[in-house]
């Protein structure tokens, strides 16, 4: 079975991760081959191709940003040989400015090619926006969007035009050759009510990689030069800046608690932060680091305002680190019995919730038993691939 994976990354980002980890498990662990096919960035991986324009994708920036639609001119046609000699065609993100949606499902559909599409978010189902929190227009037709500042930004707003397009082209996939994937229920129900809604819908959530490490906190803290005489409550966004993730509202509250706790976040670092209760790690992208930092900490907070799934949830689970995070999309469904659930935006009252939990040994011994139980039942990603190995198998067997 030759499976052919494109997303706008190879590496870089949630998306990107979850896709490349199963490209690599695909072509390591089993009989079958993956392809990858990326638009932005680099890959050292031999079973992986870039498939853009540098130029394109600057130019599809700027289309985006000042006339409200992405426009790729470029498309190269090594992508029709790729989806002509492949069993089955593994979609991921199509946004980003890199490449011609509408030309590459022309082309899946001239070759009656099968297609799994993972819903890493909601771009595909909107006028425009990745993430439209409460909006509801998507379901009917955008319109004024409220989020034109939000990815992929735009200063003009087509995303009625963008609604109605994507709605014609993506519909064209044949209905009994497409499973569409997501990673939340949550999110499943949400493609329910969109004009996908006709598409058969699978929920398979993301897998992690379950590093095993040294359950010594002391000895991890003292490789990592983080204090041995503080509780540490982490934070995890590959882009801190990035307001749906929330850190503002551990900013607000920062300097209410005690000075034996530290705040520590880590992702791309904040500028004229000068807190002595916030440390800033910066960017990690290696994993067994990133495991160490969630090992060595008491508490994970994750007050995101809008989610798809939650890698980072399910990593702090994984490490059997509770959680406490804004009652938000499908966050239940990772954080329940694992922590404690607040409301959104409410900034004193996750303040209460740290309070309450990070002195409360055995309430934080109970959430960490139950974050890793759920764990091993719901998010490994040995159960991740192979409910991905057995969709392939259904589908190629079906066409």
């Amino acid at each position: 079975m030759r499976i052919l994976q494109i997303n706008t990354k190879f590496s870089g980002g949630g998306a990107a991760n979850i896709a490349n980890s199963l490209h690599k498990f695909i072509n390591e662990n089993t009989e079958n081959q993956s392809i990858f096919l990326y638009g932005r960035g680099k890959s050292d991986d031999p079973n992986s191709f870039k498939i853009n324009n540098n130029l394109d994708v600057y130019f599809s920036a700027f289309s985006m940003r000042f006339f409200g639609e992405s426009k790729n001119l470029y498309f190269d046609k090594q992508i029709e040989n790729f989806i002509r000699d492949t069993d089955i065609i593994h979609l991921h993100n199509l946004h980003g400015y890199y490449i011609n949606y509408e030309k590459l499902i022309d082309l899946i559909v001239k070759h009656k090619k099968p297609v799994v599409w993972t819903f890493h978010d909601m771009w595909p189902v909107t006028g425009r926006c990745a993430y439209p929190y409460e909006c509801e227009k998507w379901m009917g037709g955008c319109y004024k969007c409220t989020f034109i500042n939000t990815y992929p930004k735009t200063y003009i707003d087509k995303s009625k035009n963008g609604w109605k397009k994507k709605n014609k082209i993506f519909n064209k996939l044949d209905k009994n050759k497409t499973v569409l994937i997501s990673p939340s229920e949550w999110l499943a129900n949400m493609l329910i009510e969109s004009y996908l809604k006709n598409y058969y819908i699978e929920v398979i959530p993301n897998g992690i990689k379950k590093v095993e490490l040294e359950d010594d906190k002391r000895r991890l803290r003292e490789e990592l030069n983080l204090p041995l005489d503080k509780k540490i409550i982490l934070f995890v966004a590959a882009d801190v800046n990035d307001e749906r993730k929330g850190i503002r509202y551990i900013l607000e509250i920062l300097n209410d608690f005690s000075q034996n706790i530290l705040f520590l976040s880590v992702g791309e670092k904040m500028q004229n932060i000068t807190s002595d209760k916030l440390k800033q790690m910066g960017y990690i992208s290696d994993r067994d680091v990133l495991n160490k930092i969630y090992k060595s900490c008491d508490i994970y907070v994750n007050p995101t305002l809008g989610e798809t799934f939650s890698l980072t949830t399910a990593e702090a689970l994984s490490n059997g680190i509770p959680v406490i995070a804004f009652n938000v999309g499908p966050i239940p469904e990772l954080a329940s019995d694992c922590g404690i659930l607040v409301e959104k935006g409410n900034s004193q009252e996750l303040k209460y919730a740290i309070n309450k939990l990070i002195y409360n040994e055995e309430l934080i011994r109970k959430f960490s038993s139950n974050a890793l139980k759920k764990y091993e039942e719901n998010y490994t990603f040995d159960k991740f691939a192979e409910r991905y190995l057995n969709v392939y198998k259904k589908l190629i067997d079906r066409s």
